[in-house]
């Protein structure tokens, strides 16, 4: 999860999640999560990463709609491993189905 003082939404104790899935600022946190790279939406791996998480993205240096940091690394891992990892899901998916 991302956290940080300024994106507290409330308590649980206290807050229903429908208020604060209404308040401005999950609304603002939506918003900026959205905003990515061009090369994000022709990135064959984007169902997977979805740009990452926003803290390794505003830490880039371009900030909040840079790229991840770790692009490179986890489009590294996915062409390497991708193939296997999809066989392990549709391995597990068929010990569910029978």
């Amino acid at each position: 999860f991302y956290t940080g003082d300024e994106w507290r939404l409330g308590n649980v104790e206290t807050h229903s999640f429908d208020a604060m899935r209404a308040s401005p600022r999950f609304r603002a946190f939506v918003e900026k999560m959205g905003r990515l790279p061009e090369a994000c939406g022709a990135c064959r791996y984007f169902t997977l990463c979805r740009g990452g998480c926003m803290r390794d993205r505003e830490n880039s240096p371009a900030g909040s709609a840079g790229e991840n940091r770790y692009c490179g690394t986890f489009r590294d891992f996915l062409d390497r491993e991708s193939g296997r990892i999809f066989r392990m899901a549709e391995r597990i998916a068929m010990e569910k189905g029978s």
